[in-house]
């Protein structure tokens, strides 16, 4: 069956608004994707933050034991007693933000560290305060307190070069999201661009044929007018009640009567007197 035109014309406007919605639902998507991966990005600082000042806080207490231990200072034990507060909150909120499963076993395996650091600046500590400082210093030089902050230290390099590599991996991730995105739009784009110009085809072509029939029709009307006013036979039209509504111009020739003369008449009056109720009856 031949599809008209208002029906093509409906199935080009379903696709380009297909086309549209298929943008749409692209450009949504790759919204809501940069901004999770936004959100991601911006944890993963944090994250970074948070690591970085964890590490600085184990070097507080390592700076500030081995002064007091030197020098017997209590001043030196003010970071030291600050760090000793601050490290718990900031694992706290590490945990809170550590979502990648190496990390959180990176930050575990931390933990245990940090505390036996806290353990033994405590000790160092007691044994300068109770023993002096030759009994500190001779624990201190076991190099026990130098080897677990030299572990924290390869756990805080690994936990920073992962972060790093989590943030270069969601920057990729955002770059791949923001060329389909591109290429979706340029391809929706596109089709729209070819539906459309295919509608206005359509349309144009169905113009040029209307306009083809009509002038196809207006010259055989031409046609007929001129040999229905010039050919040699009388050409009439009556209605049923046998009135004339049209007579071409050649019953003045044969009749002697004008066209007007007739239109509006009976065509029984033509007929002789003598045959009219006959011819009325056929």
């Amino acid at each position: 069956m031949r599809t008209t035109l208002q029906g093509k014309v409906a199935i080009g406007f379903v696709l380009a608004g297909l086309g549209l919605v298929f943008i749409l639902v692209v450009q949504i998507r790759y919204i809501t994707g940069l901004l999770n991966d936004s959100a991601e990005v911006e944890r993963t600082h944090e994250v970074t933050r948070h690591f970085d000042r964890l590490f600085s806080l184990v070097k507080d207490l390592e700076r500030g034991h081995r002064g007091y231990l030197i020098d017997g200072d209590p001043v030196y034990l003010v970071p030291y007693y600050a760090a000793e507060k601050a490290i718990p909150q900031e694992i706290e909120k590490l945990e809170q933000l550590v979502q990648d499963p190496a990390q959180e076993r990176r930050l575990r395996a931390v933990q245990p560290l940090i505390e036996q650091e806290l353990a033994f600046t405590k000790e160092s500590i007691r044994l300068r305060d109770e023993k002096g400082p030759a009994a500190a210093t001779e624990l201190f030089q076991t190099g026990k307190g130098l080897l677990i902050v030299r572990q924290i230290r390869d756990l805080a390099t690994e936990m920073d070069q992962a972060e790093m590599q989590l943030l270069a991996d969601r920057s990729a991730k955002e770059r791949r999201g923001a060329r389909f995105a591109l290429i979706a739009l340029g391809a929706g784009v596109i089709l729209n661009l070819f539906v459309y110009t295919f509608l206005f085809y359509l349309v144009r072509r169905e113009i040029r044929q209307r306009d083809t029939a009509e002038e196809a029709l207006l010259e055989a009307e031409e046609r007929r007018k001129y040999f229905v006013e010039h050919t040699g036979d009388i050409i009439y039209r009556t209605g049923r009640d046998w009135v004339f509504t049209f007579v071409n111009p050649v019953v003045e020739t044969i009749l002697g009567y004008k066209p007007d003369e007739l239109v509006g008449r009976s065509s029984i009056d033509l007929v002789a007197p003598a045959w009219r109720e006959r011819v009325a009856k056929f």
